[in-house]
């Protein structure tokens, strides 16, 4: 986001839908680990390339 803007959690209600449906199927994945699974898997991926 440029400098000046607003912090991004404030974009938030520009991505998600006016009845909540959007972000409480975003916290039931968190709560699930799909944060944690995904940065895994991205950090891996850098690793197995940079052994390449």
């Amino acid at each position: 986001m440029k400098q000046g803007e607003s912090h991004p959690a404030g974009f938030r209600h520009l991505v998600t839908s006016p009845t909540g449906t959007t972000i409480e199927r975003t916290c039931s994945l968190e709560r699930k680990g799909l944060r944690d699974a995904l940065m895994k898997a991205t950090l891996d991926t850098y690793l197995w390339a940079g052994a390449q």
